[in-house]
């Protein structure tokens, strides 16, 4: 196994990507850094991103000109809408009411946003199966791990990175409820995270 980090924050073994990956980003969350590098590293992958607030889309459009295949102003959700709770600091909305005493965290309002499931976020960009998936998506992360319950996804995502954001969102037992089913399927990597955040982890599909 080789971890090789896109960022100070989102990694992936590097080892069984190919040579030409599909690499989707669910939540670009202010920078698009990560997406540009892994153009750099992949020239001959499909990269792709989703965001789901409107401004923080139009914000980082530009950047995504050259380095990302797709970049689309939408929602990952099992439901066909969500409520995206906003905040004074854009890279903190989220699906969940938020409960930091920050002074750049502050509830602005919220807004319903139009929502597709991972699987038919595949079908619309014609992917069969997904190299390296990356959740940033402050709460809405639970719902794709909720999706890998199905056995047909699972087999079409080799690695996924993902920002578990508890307990700052949530509680530690709200994220072991989606994360404990597909644990038998799913190999668990913890990663560091030289900023003193709370790392990401990898969940590399076992064969």
């Amino acid at each position: 196994m080789e971890l090789v980090y896109l960022d100070p924050y989102h990694f992936f073994n590097r080892t069984i990507m190919p040579k030409n990956p599909t690499i989707m980003k669910v939540g670009v969350c202010g920078t698009t850094a990560d997406l540009v590098m892994a153009k750099r590293m992949y020239p001959e992958s499909k990269v792709i991103g989703y965001e789901a607030d409107p401004n923080n889309y139009k914000a980082m459009q530009p950047s995504t000109k050259g380095c990302v295949d797709s970049f689309i102003n939408q929602a990952i959700s099992v439901n066909p809408s969500i409520i995206l709770h906003r905040f004074t600091n854009s890279v903190s909305h989220s699906v969940y009411p938020r409960h930091e005493k920050e002074p750049n965290c502050v509830f602005v309002d919220k807004i319903e946003i139009p929502a597709v499931t991972l699987l038919t976020a595949m079908k619309d960009r014609n992917i069969d199966r997904i190299s390296l998936l990356v959740l940033n998506c402050e709460g809405a992360e639970l719902e794709i791990m909720r999706m890998l319950k199905d056995e047909e996804l699972r087999s079409r995502i080799d690695q996924i990175c993902v920002s578990f954001h508890n307990p700052r969102i949530y509680s530690d037992e709200r994220m072991e409820k989606f994360v404990s089913p597909v644990r038998q399927h799913y190999h668990v990597v913890r990663g560091d995270c030289p900023r003193g955040g709370i790392p990401d982890h990898l969940m590399i599909r076992k064969v």
